[in-house]
């Protein structure tokens, strides 16, 4: 599990699901603007432009962020054109409801950067038009008192947006590190356990090989005292011939040379 993948995974989604879902300005936009008895041709292929672009954005895996941006400026690009297209109908006023909406949806991003750009643009947007040409926001001409109002409003829900964004990025980057300390420290018990196991069979096998040699040693002690035993044994019936002539373990060599040399000399002696 990894948390800032499964974020971005979450984000790829949405951004998804955006661009998929500004298709349907084009019909809309069309219909408004043959209701109105306008030409649809350049709105419609402003949407669809915007539509496409934010799609194939969306599909390339390495433009997250990019893909993100343009999709939500788009949105509000989408919205903004709707919204032109209402000029003269008494829903425009309340289409710009659809700005609220759209901010709203870009939020579910949990990316602040992006929640910016859709605020900033939708502010331009109405700032620009509301002296430049009115009517494309507004019926009945320029309007601070409402422009003002809708920008309080704007700001106000980008703001609980922003914050509601940095908390989750937030949250997700402090599960990613504690996730990734947690498979340092297994990494490093495991590692610890398997040094242990390593240790512990180089002892068993220490263990082993000191026990082989006590038993090597204790057979070689209790065939050197047979041998030296059956040479007395010899010696004490007057064999005066008798040698260990066997090979021992090289500390009771001395003790063998001894004790033929000793059997040799007394056997000189008594000729």
């Amino acid at each position: 599990m990894n948390a800032m993948k499964d974020l971005d995974a979450h984000r790829a989604r949405i951004t998804s699901w955006i661009s998929l879902g500004q298709f349907g300005f084009v019909p809309m936009i069309m219909a408004v603007e043959m209701a109105n008895a306008r030409s649809a041709i350049a709105p419609t292929l402003a949407a669809t432009a915007i539509a496409v672009v934010s799609l194939l954005l969306s599909r390339r895996a390495d433009l997250g962020s990019t893909a993100r941006m343009v999709c939500a400026v788009g949105l509000v690009g989408n919205i903004s054109i709707l919204v032109s297209a209402l000029s003269g109908n008494y829903l425009q006023v309340d289409m710009h409801m659809a700005y609220f909406a759209g901010l709203a949806v870009v939020g579910a991003m949990f990316d602040w950067r992006v929640i910016a750009g859709a605020t900033v643009a939708t502010a331009l947007h109405h700032l620009v038009l509301n002296f430049a040409l009115p009517a494309a926001i507004y019926p009945g001409g320029t309007d601070v008192v409402r422009f003002g109002l809708h920008a309080i409003i704007l700001v106000t829900e980008a703001a609980v947006l922003l914050w509601l964004a940095y908390t989750v990025s937030a949250m997700f980057k402090s599960i990613a590190e504690a996730t990734e300390l947690a498979r340092e420290e297994q990494g490093r018990a495991e590692a610890s356990s398997q040094e242990t196991e390593r240790l512990s069979r180089e002892r068993s096998a220490e263990q082993s090989r000191r026990q082989a040699d006590e038993q090597t040693k204790t057979r070689e002690i209790q065939g050197f005292v047979a041998t030296i035993e059956a040479g007395f044994e010899r010696l004490s019936a007057g064999d005066l011939t008798v040698r260990m002539a066997e090979p021992v373990a090289a500390e009771f060599e001395p003790i063998r040379a001894k004790f033929n040399d000793s059997v040799a000399k007394l056997e000189d002696a008594i000729g």
